[in-house]
């Protein structure tokens, strides 16, 4: 079970799987302080050239899911290597929201990322958190799963 303590106040986009599997990512995520039934994932792509990708997401409950196939996020960029920063745009005229790790008040999770890297168009694609526990996306050329 999880037990989570949030501030009312504070607007997050909260990740709750991200499930990688048959050339595929699934998103699952939560959006606390926000008022709304339709959601974007922004895809934005660091460095050069500033690629952006937006997905509609679908609506489950009280939370939003995404399938993203990931031969889109390997051919975007013909970069050797490269980094997608993940973003949720709520629809309601507010800043987008950083996509990223529950608060630190979450108790009894496990490891949300299931499956392994996944190799598509000549790439391997690697979920992971940063330093600031927002998820992001490493695409990385010619390498091997």
């Amino acid at each position: 079970m999880v037990k989570l303590t949030r501030d009312s106040r504070t607007r997050s986009a909260e990740v709750d799987e991200v499930s990688l599997r048959d050339g595929q990512i699934r998103l699952l995520w939560t959006l606390v302080g926000t008022d709304t039934d339709r959601a974007v994932l922004l895809l934005m792509a660091r460095g050069r050239g500033h690629c952006e990708m937006r997905l509609p997401a679908v609506p489950t409950g009280d939370q939003f899911q995404i399938r993203l196939r990931l031969e889109s996020l390997a051919t975007a960029r013909t970069a050797h290597q490269w980094i997608w920063d993940l973003y949720v745009d709520p629809r309601t005229g507010e800043e987008p929201l950083r996509l990223g790790r529950h608060p630190d008040g979450a108790t009894g999770r496990q490891d949300i990322i299931d499956g392994p890297s996944q190799h598509a168009a000549g790439a391997v694609v690697e979920p992971y958190f940063t330093i600031k526990k927002n998820l992001s996306l490493r695409c990385t050329r010619g390498r091997v799963c």
